[in-house]
């Protein structure tokens, strides 16, 4: 993934914005790849509330944390861990644009099938295509569940797909 921004974003200034909290480790080693390959990055986050408790569906996305970086004629980059319904990403970059970025492309390191998504809008790269909709824990991710385990499932170096 990191190889191909670089081919279009080479030797150029990038804000990358991960979504808190799932995206920060995905967003943390995509900005040292970026780095490493010639794309001069700046990082921020974005708190999404996605809408999503315990499983069920609880309403429509909402900043509670916003990007302390101002996009203003920048290119970003929004990255996500998991695009699923897809309302948090399309929500996120809808806020990017209006608050003035050049533009705004989106990366997900996980994209579940097609079946699970409720809007038209595609993230413009994915890492992983899941074969089957479950809900994904580990690598910053956590289960969803209100279950004391959230942090510790945030650590793993290894992602799980579950039920």
């Amino acid at each position: 993934m990191a190889h191909i921004i670089d081919k279009k974003y080479h030797g150029q200034e990038v804000l990358l914005v991960g979504i808190l909290t799932g995206a920060k480790k995905f967003t943390e080693r995509l900005g040292q790849s970026l780095k490493h390959l010639g794309v001069y990055t700046s990082t921020d986050y974005i708190k999404i509330k996605s809408g999503w408790k315990n499983h069920q569906h609880i309403g429509q996305p909402e900043i509670l944390q916003d990007i302390q970086t101002d996009p203003t004629g920048k290119i970003v980059i929004l990255a996500d861990d998991v695009f699923d319904e897809g309302h948090t990403l399309e929500f996120g970059r809808e806020v990017l644009t209006r608050k003035g970025a050049q533009s705004v492309e989106t990366t997900v390191l996980l994209a579940k099938p097609e079946s699970a998504h409720e809007v038209k809008y595609r993230p413009d790269l994915i890492g992983f295509q899941m074969q089957r909709n479950g809900w994904a824990v580990g690598y910053g991710m956590d289960n969803g569940l209100d279950d004391g385990h959230v942090e510790t499932e945030r650590d793993l170096d290894y992602i799980f797909i579950g039920p």
